[in-house]
């Protein structure tokens, strides 16, 4: 199994941009859902047009989140793994201080 390490990290390093992101995110899946409860063909329409503008605002969004995280990555000087010695996991992730 796979970790995105984004979703787990992000929220906490760069919280301004995963929101944003999270809300768009959130807004698109409204829009498909509206649509999937949808039985007028025009309105289904509009939610097709709507829902793509939409998907394409949160993959933009996406991006700006994901550079803004690994950039924060790159420059925090501070990493431990879980026993505290030198390693892979970031700080912030395990909650202790540097």
């Amino acid at each position: 199994m796979t970790v995105d390490w984004f979703l787990i990290d992000a929220p906490f390093v760069v919280p301004a941009e995963f929101t944003a992101w999270s809300d768009a995110r959130d807004r698109h899946c409204a829009v498909v859902t509206q649509w999937c409860d949808e039985v007028d063909e025009a309105t289904r329409n509009a939610l097709d047009v709507e829902g793509q503008a939409v998907k394409s605002d949160v993959d933009a969004l996406e991006a700006v989140a994901r550079r803004a995280w690994r950039h924060a990555r790159a420059t925090h000087a501070t990493f431990r793994d879980d026993a505290g010695g030198a390693g892979a996991s970031p700080a912030w992730i395990s909650g202790r201080p540097a």
